[in-house]
């Protein structure tokens, strides 16, 4: 099932949609096929008012079954995204995982979606 996906500041959970309706929330799911996006307009609010608002999503194909976490895999590089330093998400880089790169916005990818200690982990 394609959905679009973002972090939910108020419930603290991912939020998920499809055909534009929040059909769920859960605490961890796990996309293929997945692409990022930020909206320019929400981003720019964001800046000039500092009131944070949904503007950034991953979208791609939610698959179900059973989650099982992949904070452990050593494969799996941490993604984040702060709109007010950021322009787009960023990707730990591969030669050193101190630095982040901007994803690649053509790429699809698969994404692990987390919430560790009520604060939302990425990873590809």
């Amino acid at each position: 099932m394609k959905v679009r996906v973002y972090w939910n500041l108020h419930r603290r959970k991912w939020s998920i949609q499809q055909d534009g309706l929040v059909i769920d929330h859960r605490d961890s799911l796990f996309l293929t096929k997945a692409s990022f996006t930020v909206r320019e307009g929400g981003q720019k609010r964001v800046r000039e008012s500092g009131q944070k608002n949904v503007h950034a999503f991953v979208y791609g194909e939610w698959d179900q079954k059973e989650y099982r976490t992949f904070k452990d895999m050593r494969l799996w590089r941490r993604v984040h995204y702060n709109p007010k330093r950021d322009n787009f998400f960023m990707v730990q880089s591969k030669s050193d995982p101190s630095q982040y790169e901007e994803v690649k916005r053509d790429f699809t990818y698969s994404v692990s979606l987390e919430t560790e200690n009520g604060k939302p982990i990425t990873r590809i």
